[in-house]
């Protein structure tokens, strides 16, 4: 059976996420959702079936990502057609939980549109060239964790810490 392609009225939904809630994120997560529902919107081949989000969450597992999750069983329960997302690593840093959901979702005839990448998983070669980007978006992410886990291991070397110290082990620091 072949993979169902958009055609006109394609319900259309966008998927974002922020890994951190600094005041930053929360603007990129504002205006990945303003572009987004502004190019659904202005398509007349697109309509516009909603936003799925998750704000402050990182993408190397799904057990915190309640947006993704919602935005899966509602895939199963047909609810749109199609998914723009600003990038591979906005839609996950796990290849394995990546690579699973994008091919339920093109099992489920549900196209996933990557735009900074400009991939379509519903293009041939879509599938090779995710899983290679997915790798490196892994990658990038185990890269950040232990640059920062040296980083703090460095300074405790130097007798500096980076503990919270005004409440710690639930004592107010006074003085």
């Amino acid at each position: 059976m072949a993979p169902k392609v958009p055609t006109v009225g394609t319900r259309t939904v966008c998927y974002i996420r922020v890994s951190s809630l600094s005041d930053e994120q929360a603007g990129s997560y504002s205006a990945q959702s303003i572009h987004f529902e502004t190019m659904i919107k202005s398509d007349p081949e697109l309509v516009y079936a909603g936003t799925y989000g998750d704000e402050g969450v990182t993408g190397t597992s799904l057990e915190h990502r309640e947006g993704f999750k919602q935005m899966m069983r509602d895939a199963e329960d047909h609810k749109f057609d199609q998914i723009f997302t600003k990038s591979i690593s906005r839609f996950g840093r796990n290849v394995l939980d990546s690579l699973v959901s994008l091919r339920r979702l093109k099992e489920l005839g549900i196209n996933v549109r990557f735009f900074k990448e400009g991939i379509s998983t519903m293009d041939g070669s879509g599938e090779l060239l995710l899983l290679i980007l997915s790798s490196l978006s892994q990658a990038e992410s185990q890269s950040i964790s232990e640059n920062v886990k040296m980083g703090i291991r460095y300074r405790f070397q130097e007798g500096r810490h980076f503990i919270n110290c005004s409440r710690f082990l639930g004592y107010d620091k006074v003085d």
